[in-house]
């Protein structure tokens, strides 16, 4: 995992005899050595967050001794070594590693100032703290950390006065400060999406008149200007909730947006009001194109989009005239497309073209370059192949052939090269691989061997690589069907039931290593149910029931003693999620709908402790539900909180919140008055760069 090319050597993560370490690769088998086993013995340092920096690789490691710091390496085992121990008394928990002008700047926790902006020049003296954003123990959270001009910008969060807004740095602590307000006030002006391009940053934010709209930054205040305001008003894309995205392709800035005359089209812009254009009208007139799946391509950038006749697979390299249908793999008719994965110069894809059923693509972005891998199923049925990650240079994909079920595929690309890697139900069962997740240069998945019942296996690309991590119940299924992962702190958690309920577990990758981290609801079958897993604030935290709290919020360092309960939201035995709510992070807290027996069911925020954990505001005052039973939507997308809520006077209407009770907002009452608009019918759901919502408008 987190494969990273430095000067020609691949430096990767991977699960080798002493625990999971730092590995390098030539190309070469013999090349291919462990570069240092840094936390001794079999344990797992767990390195994460690799970059190049420098003529070596940077990133974050637990020796057993200092907590997860930032370390370095040049390849040899003399040259790898911790750069700083930046917290005396745990870990760091350092991350979003990220190389500008020179410096080195990621996020870190000293243990006494919170989770706040460092800079490195790869020296222990040259390792410091930029500036205690969030005063004392509060975390302002930074990232995005790009370029502009000499200087870096990043996000950052206050915690009270300016709220979340754009800092700038020239590297040293007194040359870092807010760099401008731009939604007056506490209010955030969050902005986000950032890309480096022409010495300018490049990002969206919200300054509170304008909605979110395209701006840039030279690293000046007075350099610092909304590029135009596409959609003139409030909000930026008109009767849709919208957080736009910026992508920088070859040095082009592209996002999907809408001027509220031509729909949803793609546009692109260099900096200036008169350069922000719309790159073509795909579908014309007031309708949208319907853009989805864009992904860059080496220089172009590739996308699916409707016309008004078929959606088809497209290209565009920021010109009108270079913005062309790919192929139309249904000729006449519509393709369907999805589940895009870029690796070796190539867009690997799932798409039907009407008449061989989903089959596996590839694409290099020309005609002649896409085309069909292989026809697994001849005919109409398809093998509803799926490509989802990759090992040993091959792409990795879910198929069934119609003969051995749905099993674990392998693919270089050619009919020839396109094989099983193994039959984990032997003869027509399917093992029905999925749900996975790269750990430790392998990909961990639950399939079911048709004995065993669905239970953890993970493969490294070849057949006798493909191997149970463990029976975890010897008696039935072990691993549910839709699996939920999470990676903390060098290991693999999951929900399993060894016979005696659903529990929390994690692994190191070994039989020996995987194991229940606590039984939160002995002495029962049904079981804790641990799900909607978040790592935040260095823990892990998730809904559980314990038998005598109901479904409420918990906590885990990966032990049995560091594993409790972190707020008993509804009073008693009754479960503070029991409606289903999901637990999202967002704006630097955790989300969820609660009812504490009081106020009905309405929006709680925590920062992960018990006396934070709090509603957020009565939207419907008394014990009215502002979320009735048919509202459990709740979605975080790109930081912000977006919901489906009633406040008793507008009914069901789209909301938004930054964690405050002023920040929550009602977005439209597309439905004027009373009536519903319905948003929850499909949820919010971000495609492309938009959040879309489906609701009636009463007309």
């Amino acid at each position: 995992s987190y494969l990273t090319d430095v000067g020609g050597m691949l430096y990767f993560a991977a699960n080798g005899p002493n625990g999971t370490e730092l590995y390098k690769s030539d190309g070469t088998t013999a090349g291919t050595v462990e570069v240092a086993d840094i936390r001794g013995g079999s344990g797992s340092s767990s390195p994460s967050y690799l970059v190049p920096y420098g003529s070596g690789v940077y990133f974050v490691a637990d020796d057993g001794s200092n907590g997860r710091e930032l370390w370095k390496s040049d390849g040899t085992l003399a040259g790898t070594m911790m750069v700083a121990d930046m917290n005396p008394t745990g870990s760091s928990y350092a991350a979003l590693l990220t190389e500008s002008n020179g410096l080195l700047y990621f996020y870190a926790n000293d243990g006494v100032n919170g989770y706040e902006p460092w800079v490195s020049d790869g020296s222990a003296l040259g390792t410091q703290m930029l500036a205690d954003v969030n005063p004392n123990a509060g975390s302002s959270y930074p990232f995005g950390f790009v370029p502009a001009g000499a200087l870096t910008v990043f996000s950052a969060d206050d915690g009270g006065s300016f709220g979340t807004e754009l800092w700038v740095t020239d590297g040293t602590p007194a040359g870092t400060s807010m760099l401008l307000d731009i939604f007056t006030g506490p209010d955030d002006g969050s902005p986000r999406s950032f890309v480096s391009s022409g010495g300018l940053a490049w990002f969206v934010a919200d300054d509170g008149t304008h909605g979110f709209e395209l701006w840039t930054s030279d690293g000046t205040g007075p350099g610092t200007t909304m590029v135009t305001d596409l959609a003139p008003g409030d909000l930026d894309m008109p009767n849709m909730l919208a957080v736009p995205k910026v992508w920088a392709v070859a040095g082009d800035i592209y996002f999907e947006g809408t001027d509220s005359l031509t729909g949803f089209e793609l546009w692109t812009s260099d900096g200036t009001g008169p350069g922000t254009t719309q790159v073509t009208d795909i579908w014309d007139g007031t309708d949208g194109a319907q853009i989805q799946n864009l992904t860059a391509l080496g220089s172009t950038l590739l996308f699916t989009a409707f016309d008004g006749s078929a959606r088809n697979l497209w290209r565009s390299d920021g010109t009108e005239a270079g913005t062309t249908i790919v192929k139309e793999l249904n000729p006449g008719g519509s393709a369907t497309i999805s589940n895009f994965y870029v690796s070796g110069g190539l867009a690997w894809f799932r798409g039907d073209d009407g008449s061989t059923g989903y089959e596996l693509w590839k694409s290099d972005g020309t005609a002649l370059g896409t085309q069909q891998v292989i026809d697994l199923i001849p005919g109409v049925t398809g093998s509803n192949a799926t490509p989802f990650g990759e090992v040993g240079g091959q792409i990795l994909f879910s198929a069934d052939d119609g003969a051995t079920g749905v099993e674990l595929w392998k693919t270089d690309g050619t009919i020839g090269g396109t094989v099983p890697v193994k039959d984990i139900n032997p003869g027509t069962g399917s093992s029905s691989p999925g749900f996975g997740i790269a750990f430790g240069g392998e990909w961990y998945f639950r399939a079911d061997d048709g004995s065993t019942g669905y239970e953890l296996w993970k493969t490294d690309g070849t057949l006798a690589g493909t191997v149970p991590v463990a029976d975890i119940n010897p008696t039935g299924a072990g691993i549910a069907y839709n699996v939920e992962f999470a990676i903390y702190n060098g290991e693999l958690y999951f929900p399993a039931n060894e016979g005696t309920g659903t529990e929390l577990w994690k692994t190191d990758g070994t039989g020996a290593g995987t194991v229940k981290v606590k039984d939160i609801r002995s002495s029962t079958f049904l079981g804790s149910n641990p799900h909607d897993f978040q790592l935040y604030n260095g823990l892990l935290y998730f809904f559980a029931n314990d038998g005598s709290h109901g479904d409420e919020l918990w906590s885990s360092d990966g032990t049995d003693p560091g594993t409790m309960l972190v707020a008993d939201v509804g009073p008693g035995s009754q479960s503070v999620n029991f409606y289903g709510s999901p637990l999202r992070q967002a704006n630097g807290l955790l989300f969820f709908l609660g009812d504490d027996g009081l106020l009905g069911r309405e929006l709680w925020k925590s920062d992960g402790t018990g006396p934070g954990t709090s509603i957020v505001t009565d939207l419907d005052p008394g014990s009215d539900w502002g979320f009735n039973s048919f509202t459990i939507v709740l979605n975080a997308i790109d930081d912000e909180l977006y919901f489906a809520a009633e406040d008793g006077m507008t009914g069901i209407e789209p909301w938004k919140s930054d964690g405050t009770g002023p920040g929550t907002i009602q977005v439209d009452d597309i439905a004027a008055g009373p009536p519903d608009s319905s948003p929850n019918n499909a949820g919010f759901v971000k495609a492309g760069s938009n959040i879309f919502l489906i609701a009636a408008d009463a007309d």
